[in-house]
Formats: C-alpha cells, sequence, structure tokens
C-alpha cells in the first residue's frame, strides 16, 4: 500500500479568522548578534575562562570561523583545542531573561560567561541555547568564552565520514533577551511552536499550532495566546485565541484554525509561504511574539508513482550538499549558500539531500523559498561505538533536527543516517529501530529514510523509506549493471518504495582523455557516467528520490586521488562554485526548458589527435555546429545530445560555435581548442 503521511482531522471546534488582537507592535525579544571583536587561540591555554584573562596576544576573528579554512583538505588538518574569547557590552534587561543561541560549533562546546559555566553540547551541527540569566551583566561589560573541541573521540557521532569535519564557531551566536512569559527558547532550540495542517482541501486549510508556554516566574499568570496566519501579501487568514493560564515551567497550548481556500505550497512551480505568528500577552501588554514560516501541502510516496506533491507525482531530481567551500570550509556567508542555491536553480534541481548532518537553518529557509524539496539527515554516518553516551547522542542529535527544522514545509523526510554499518554491531539494528521510533514519536507527519549502500530493504530497521548510494562504473562493476541492480532491488520488496540518495563520479577539470576509462577522473568519464545513469533513472518513476552526487566539490581529507588531494571531487561545479563541469550542462539540458546549447570537453586543450568526436549537450530541437567559420552541419538533437563524428582540427587554435534552434529562439556556445604537433 502507498504511504501516506497526513495526521487526522482536527477534532473539535476550529476556530475562524477574526479581527487582530491589539497589541503593541514592538518585538518583545531583542536579539543582538555577537559575530565581531572575537579572539582566538588554538591549542591548550592556562584558564583562558578566566574572567580577565588577557588575550591581546590572540588572533582577531569574527564569525563564522573556522582554524581548518586553510589545512582542511590536508590529510594532517589541525583537531584539538580552539579557545574563543569576546567581551560585549549586553542591552539593559531588567525584569527580562537572557539566553545565548549557538548555532554551530564544532565539535564538543563548552560555554562560560564571566567565569561562570553555562553547558556543553556535543554536536558539531546541531545548534543550542543555554539560559544566561544568572550570569550576564545586564547594561554592563561581559566575557564570553567558548571552548570548541574537535580532539577524536568515540562518544559523539560522526565519527567519521568521506568529508572533513571543521572545527570552530562556524555559524552565528546571539544574545536573546525575552520576557518572563514567552515561547519557550530551551526546547531542542525549537522555535517552541510546531505546525501542521491535519486537514486540507482546496476549500479549507486546518493549521494546528502546538505552543510551548514558558513561565520563569514563581507564580502562575493568565494569559493570552493568540495563532495568526498571514498570506504571504500580510494579510490576515485566520486567528485562533486561547485564555491559558500559565503555571511555572512550560506548559502546551494547542490552537487550530481555518484558513479558507488555502494557496498550496507546490514546489518550484508555486513555493507559496504563509505566515504563523504567535503572540503571548498579559494583563493587555504583549510578552512576546514569535513568527514560523507555514506551507500547506501533502506529501505521499508510493512504490508504483514515486513521489507525490499534492496529490500528483512530482520527480524529486536534485543533488546532495556539503556546507562546504575553498578557502573558508564550514565557516560559510548567508551570501555563499545563496550562491549555492542559486546555481541548484539555475541547474533545475527540485530536490536537495543535505549531507550528511544538519544543515544551517538558512538552507531549509531557502528550500521554503524557492520550492526545493528537502530531505534533512541525522549526523550518524558509517561507524558506530558502543559507548552508551554515542546512542544517547545520536537520539539527542536527531531530536535537535526534528524540533528545529520542524515548520519548513520545504522538508518531507527524515534521514537516520547514512551507509550505516549496523550489521556489523550486535547494538546496530536496535539503534536504527530506536532512532526510527524517535521520528515516529517527534513528527507523525514524516516518514524516515536511511541511505545505504548495503542492499537493505525498506523496514528493515522500522524505517518507512530507503534510498540507496551506488556507483556501478565507479567503485566496482559498469553503467551495464546498474539497470540490473535497480530492477532487482525493486523486485526484492515491489510494495515498499526505493530512491536513489546517491549516484556520482569524480572529475578533475584539468584531467581529460580522448578515450576515458573508469575512474580516470576526467571530465569525459564523469558526463559518460551521468549519462547513463540518468537515462536509467529517468524511465524508472517508482524511484521517489534521484540525488547525484554530489553538487559542488568537497573538502575529504582522507582522499588521495584526481586533481587534488582531500578533495571529493565528484561535484558538478568545483569547490570555489567558479567551474560548471560538463556533467552540470547535461542535467540543465534535462531539467530545464529555456533553450540550452553547450560543447562537451571545452576544457580539453590542447589536443595532440587532429581527428575528434564533438558532443554537444541541448535541450533544442537542432543544433549546427561551426568549425574555424565553416558550417559542419545540423543534426537533430537526440536525447538531449547532438554528435558528430571525426571532426578534423588544424594545427594551432580551432574555433567552435554551436547553434541550438528552437521555434522560438537560437542560441549559441563557443570555445577554442588548440591542436599542438605530436612530440
Amino acid at each position: 500500500m502507498p504511504f501516506l503521511w497526513l495526521a487526522l482531522p482536527a477534532a473539535g471546534a476550529v476556530a475562524n479568522a477574526g479581527s487582530e488582537p491589539r497589541f503593541p507592535m514592538n518585538d518583545p525579544r531583542q536579539v543582538m548578534d555577537l559575530d565581531q571583536g572575537w579572539r582566538f587561540h588554538f591549542g591548550p591555554a592556562t584558564d583562558p575562562q578566566r574572567p580577565g584573562f588577557d588575550d591581546a596576544a590572540w588572533e582577531r576573528v569574527s564569525l563564522p570561523h573556522t582554524w581548518n579554512a586553510a589545512d582542511g583538505t590536508s590529510k594532517d588538518f589541525r583537531r584539538g583545542l580552539g579557545w574563543y574569547r569576546l567581551r560585549f557590552r549586553a542591552p539593559a534587561a531588567a525584569g527580562r531573561r537572557s539566553y545565548l543561541r549557538f548555532e554551530g560549533v564544532s565539535t564538543v562546546s563548552t560555554i562560560w560567561l564571566n567565569g561562570q559555566e553555562l553547558g556543553r553540547h556535543w554536536s558539531a551541527t546541531s545548534g543550542f541555547c543555554l539560559d544566561a540569566t544568572a550570569a550576564l551583566r545586564a547594561g554592563a561589560d561581559n566575557e564570553l568564552v567558548v571552548l570548541a573541541d574537535t580532539t577524536p573521540r568515540d562518544d559523539v557521532p560522526p565519527l567519521e565520514g568521506d568529508f572533513t569535519i571543521f572545527g570552530g564557531i562556524y555559524r552565528r551566536i546571539s544574545l536573546i533577551t525575552a520576557s518572563p512569559l514567552s515561547v519557550d527558547l530551551l526546547d531542542h532550540v525549537s522555535p517552541g511552536i510546531y505546525l501542521t495542517t491535519p486537514e486540507l482541501t482546496d476549500e479549507r486549510g486546518v493549521v494546528r499550532a502546538r505552543i510551548r508556554v514558558s513561565n520563569a516566574d514563581k507564580e502562575a499568570r493568565r494569559a493570552a495566546v493568540v495563532l495568526t496566519v498571514r498570506d504571504a501579501a500580510g494579510a490576515v487568514a485566520g486567528t485562533a485565541r486561547a485564555d491559558h493560564v500559565a503555571g511555572p515551567g512550560v506548559t502546551e497550548v494547542v490552537l487550530d484554525l481555518a484558513v479558507a481556500k488555502p494557496r498550496r505550497w507546490n514546489g518550484r512551480s508555486d513555493p507559496y509561504i504563509y505566515q504563523a505568528v504567535v503572540e503571548i500577552s498579559a494583563d493587555g501588554v504583549l510578552w512576546d511574539r514569535v513568527r514560523q514560516p507555514l506551507g500547506f501541502r501533502t506529501v505521499r510516496v508510493d512504490p508504483v508513482q514515486g513521489f507525490l506533491l499534492n496529490g500528483r507525482p512530482y520527480d524529486l531530481h536534485g543533488v546532495n550538499l556539503h556546507q562546504d567551500r575553498e578557502g573558508r570550509g564550514w565557516a560559510v556567508s548567508p551570501a555563499d549558500r545563496e550562491e549555492d542555491f542559486r546555481l541548484m536553480m539555475e541547474l533545475g534541481c527540485t530536490f536537495v539531500r543535505f549531507a550528511h548532518y544538519q544543515h544551517d537553518q538558512q538552507a531549509y529557509d531557502l528550500c521554503d523559498r524557492l520550492g526545493l524539496i528537502a530531505w534533512a539527515e541525522h549526523g550518524l554516518v558509517n561507524t558506530l561505538s558502543p559507548r552508551p553516551e554515542f546512542a544517547e547522542r545520536c537520539v539527542s542529535q536527531l531530536t535537535d533536527l526534528i524540533r528545529q527544522s520542524y515548520n519548513h514545509p520545504s522538508i518531507v523526510v527524515w534521514s537516520i543516517g547514512n551507509e550505516v554499518q549496523a550489521q556489523r554491531y550486535p547494538f546496530g539494528p536496535d539503534l536504527l529501530r530506536r532512532l526510527s521510533r524517535v521520528v515516529k514519536d517527534e513528527d507523525a507527519t514524516r516518514p524516515s529514510t536511511l541511505a545505504t549502500c548495503y542492499n537493505e530493504v525498506p523496514g528493515a530497521y522500522d524505517n518507512d523509506l530507503i534510498a540507496h548510494n551506488q556507483y556501478f562504473g565507479w567503485y566496482h562493476d559498469t553503467f551495464a549493471e546498474f539497470p540490473k541492480w535497480l530492477d532487482a532491488q525493486h523486485a526484492k520488496a515491489p510494495d515498499r518504495c526505493q530512491g536513489m540518495s546517491e549516484f556520482g563520479a569524480g572529475a578533475g577539470v584539468s584531467i581529460h582523455r580522448a578515450a576515458p576509462t573508469v575512474r580516470d577522473h576526467s571530465e569525459e568519464w564523469q558526463a559518460l557516467f551521468h549519462e547513463a545513469y540518468w537515462r536509467v533513472l529517468r524511465d524508472r518513476p517508482w524511484v521517489w528520490c534521484k540525488a547525484v552526487w554530489q553538487m559542488f566539490d568537497a573538502a575529504s581529507s582522507g582522499r588521495h586521488e584526481g586533481e587534488r588531494a582531500g578533495v571529493n571531487d565528484k561535484g558538478l561545479v568545483t569547490r570555489d562554485r567558479q567551474i560548471r563541469k560538463d556533467a552540470f550542462y547535461w542535467y540543465k539540458a534535462n531539467w530545464t526548458a529555456e533553450p540550452l546549447v553547450y560543447i562537451t570537453s571545452r576544457r580539453f586543450s590542447p589536443r595532440r589527435a587532429a581527428q575528434t568526436d564533438v558532443k554537444v549537450y541541448s535541450n533544442c530541437d537542432e543544433v549546427e555546429l561551426v568549425l574555424n567559420g565553416r558550417s559542419l552541419g545540423a543534426r537533430r538533437v537526440d536525447d538531449h545530445v547532438a554528435l558528430w563524428n571525426g571532426v578534423e582540427l588544424v594545427a594551432g587554435d580551432n574555433r567552435l560555435e554551436a547553434r541550438g534552434r528552437t521555434p522560438a529562439a537560437t542560441v549559441t556556445d563557443r570555445c577554442v581548442w588548440t591542436l599542438t604537433a605530436n612530440p
């Protein structure tokens, strides 16, 4: 039977749209970014958490920061203790609570404020928040100290992987001041609000909000909790209110409201986002306000039709993405992420798998805005540890991922791990089953999945879905074996849903072969690999997701192959984002409708053979090839390829121009190949 992940209709009455509550329009929360003015020291230090410690000789840095920006591709990249110190003046906060929110510190972090230890966190990629009220000197100078420790250890996942784990404070830190009566800030750094749409038709959509109300006072308070849904233009689409007695601590309020004729979040064609606003007031005063994205959509995965969005088949084709960039490692900026997403949109992606850990919330926000379907993944990779702390931190990290990212309509699946060698360990299967239960307990509206290279089938660990990482024609066998294996895998469990979470081949932009061979890291072999794989995958709609490994070359300190050491070069784009490889344009020709023509092997110059084939990728009807001003004729584009065999080059520069034609447009591409004399 197909899987359908939709909650049951809301029970009881549903609040209808009404007038806005009359509260002051200021935001009660104050957020102060703490990204400038840091001092950094790598290695041991004597009591640097002590107030007044002299850090004048330490390096000046700003956030985001990693100490591995230069050596992250080296097998000997620095791992150990990274100390950070910041002096900052806090705003006045009389009668308010203060919190320090960290978006990402790698790997194990310890935090001190004014000499007082606030807490520790065991994850390189999930956010965390600490109550700083007692230690903060409001309206005065403060000293914040962060220890980021990447010393190898066996109690924090991931233990290893085909990627560099960069050290440092590589995401944002902020100081938040909030009212003592507020939406909870300490629930695994979630927004404190969990949104679902348990009922959705063309005429009506029901929004359900579970709101965690925190009261830091010793006495109960009577509060009004108001949920308002606004459309993309800011107009009120619905309002619901509950009068709530908030006792000390955290209590939960559930509000339902109906939105008439909801506009659906519909992938790239119409990524329509509403905004859910929760306000808490008492005695006529607004105490807190939190905004969250809201998208109305249904998703279903079917063993025959594949992925369905809003009841219709929707092909999930796209890429795997690491948070890594040349010269910056994991310390990427918001502008860097936006550039990455522009390139993915240019490619024609409908889908992105966030490998192999939790990514910055901005990445999921961009998926919401742009209409990219997202696979969110927990940081359990390959090997396991028998330490009880390891299992507990697997659970904690997965809980962090789900709660922090719960409200993004773009996210449709939670992955419990990647290529986990569960059968090697007596406790391995039980750990994966436990993680599958975490997904079911935390979020009944989305399925769990697992990325595997071990020919496992869905349900082996109580997971709802599965997807495969396979590299026929790269690590083993040939392209021709791939469709046989894929169909055999489907035949094992024809009533279960299976996808392709990884497939790819390495390529260096300076490596070229007239007769490419397996694992030669030439652009030509990478292109042949992807041509073969996509022709198989596009004709099998039951494959619920199809994700190229990978969008960009990425640091992997253990690799020593291809064009340069320490880089996994299977990207469609170079690590510095400067060069789109030939395979990029193969997918662009297949995945986009804007007229395209692209001459492959354009960087294969100089050349020594006078006779060569010329291959052009295009989505046009026909392509004409011109060599040194002379037309070599037009070819009909066959399966996005136009080919000229045995083209004769002349000594010196050869100027090629391809002219693609459709009934509505003509597009051109040019390159120069230099023919040199044989030695």
